[in-house]
């Protein structure tokens, strides 16, 4: 019984600890395709995680062996736990990230949408780069004796903190932009469209929308809205526009709500939610150019390259009848028909862009992610 309760108790930690690896692993990927600087945290978290657990997992055993060999008048380590720890640590990491890329593929088939190609491949990228170094520090361990020194344990198991408390102390300001690069596609949405900087504490539960003076309430809304998204609180968003979307405005007031929620969706990391809500807002304006270029960024996305250029094609026109900023909207069309394989096109509506006042920075990035020079 004794021995079971021994398994159990060094078990349950080992499995947190893959758990924690294989959702920061996710978040690492997803920032470093979305060019979100946050992923040099997350990478620190990652390695700090290896080295913390290889340390732990050295120490502990040499620990309780500590206590058996004082009373055998011995103080001795194992040579080579160290190292050996270390090939066993990048293999159980191995694991967790291809349970967890399974885990994606799975709820994509599911779900019956597609999956992010370019995430799959990284992740198999990482596993094998793991694998391969894996079996070579086992080889290693097998051929050098390296002591697993109380100094080099301690300095491993300090510096592993010190990365994963760097990191989850920086990302703290940060987390909200985790599904926004910058600069990304998520980024250049028209109408309200940008993403909050930072992520601060969460405001308090705003007042539901009354049904008293519906235009007043609606601009109470847009302002409380904005003022959450300016503190990065896009849950907080769900709840009032939901409301809101009930609120008797005309067409094109009840599309910007949906519109709106669909936005604090899409921070949320909730893609279908969002084109829902996007979808919604249509139904009750039809050419509502934000949505329109919210659903072609969110159809290229998942590789519907098609979809997302009838979505452009359908929001530049709007766009200019509103008066528009059109410089965004030419961008967006250029990037999804660059992404579709149209260079050329591409090419030609990001000088549309340029000419329309749309910022170099913007236009560079677009540029790099379609490979252009």
């Amino acid at each position: 019984m004794k021995e079971f309760l021994i398994t159990i108790a060094a078990t349950l930690p080992i499995i947190a600890f893959e758990i924690v690896v294989a959702v920061v692993f996710t978040f690492l990927i997803e920032a470093i395709l979305k060019k979100n600087k946050i992923w040099v945290r997350l990478l620190a978290i990652w390695v700090g995680l290896l080295l913390f657990q290889t340390g732990i997992y050295t120490w502990l055993p040499g620990k309780l062996g500590l206590v058996v060999s004082f009373m055998d008048g011995e103080v001795e380590f194992t040579d080579g736990a160290l190292i050996g720890n270390l090939s066993l640590i990048m293999f159980m990491h191995s694991l967790s990230i291809g349970l967890s890329m399974l885990s994606h593929i799975w709820k994509a088939i599911r779900k019956k949408v597609k999956f992010n190609g370019k995430f799959v491949l990284v992740e198999i990228a990482v596993i094998a780069v793991l694998i391969f170094l894996g079996i070579q520090v086992m080889n290693r361990a097998e051929t050098e004796v390296i002591p697993a020194e109380q100094s080099k344990i301690t300095a491993i198991i300090v510096v592993g903190l010190i990365l994963i408390l760097w990191g989850f102390r920086s990302i703290k300001k940060t987390v909200g932009k985790i599904s926004n690069g910058a600069p990304s596609e998520a980024e250049k949405k028209p109408e309200h469209a940008g993403k909050a900087p930072e992520r601060k504490k969460p405001a308090a539960a705003a007042p539901t929308p009354s049904a008293a003076d519906p235009m007043q309430e609606f601009s109470r809304v847009v302002a409380e809205k904005d003022r959450l998204k300016a503190l990065g609180d896009y849950a907080s968003q769900i709840p009032l526009l939901t409301k809101a979307t009930e609120l008797d405005v005309d067409g094109k007031s009840k599309a910007r709500i949906w519109n709106y929620l669909g936005m604090a969706h899409e921070q949320l990391r909730s893609p279908q939610k969002a084109e829902e809500c996007y979808r919604n807002a249509l139904l009750f304006d039809k050419e509502n150019p934000a949505s329109h270029n919210n659903l072609a960024l969110l159809c290229s996305d998942r590789g519907d390259h098609q979809a997302a250029l009838r979505h452009m094609e359908a929001a530049i026109p709007a766009a200019k009848a509103r008066h528009q900023e059109m410089g965004l909207y030419y961008g967006n069309y250029a990037l999804i028909a660059g992404k579709g394989g149209n260079l050329s096109r591409a090419e030609d509506y990001l000088i549309l862009a340029k000419s329309a006042g749309y910022d170099e920075a913007s236009i560079q990035s677009i540029r790099r992610q379609l490979g252009l020079k």
